[in-house]
């Protein structure tokens, strides 16, 4: 088991540092805004990783805690995109 820990753990990390590239590199503000979604969907595999793999539950719980607060991020963004297209018209 251990060894899928590593594999997942290494899977995941260079997740993170290609997503970190097409992040700084982001031709748009949208795609960049994409890509930090996404970039913390990454982190909270890792933490939740992290919690299998040292029993602690408390890491779960960041992980969540960061996922929501993500998703929330992300779609108040995706409501001012929309408003601002709406005005444009």
């Amino acid at each position: 088991m251990q060894t899928w820990i590593e594999i997942s753990l290494a899977t995941l990390a260079l997740a993170l540092v290609l997503s970190f590239y097409r992040l700084v590199k982001g031709p748009h503000v949208a795609d960049r805004v994409a890509i930090f979604d996404l970039l913390t969907a990454i982190i909270c595999g890792l933490c939740s990783v992290l919690s299998v793999t040292t029993e602690t539950p408390v890491l779960f719980d960041i992980a969540v805690l960061v996922c929501l607060v993500s998703f929330l991020g992300t779609a108040t963004y995706a409501a001012l995109l929309e408003k601002r297209e709406i005005e444009k018209k």
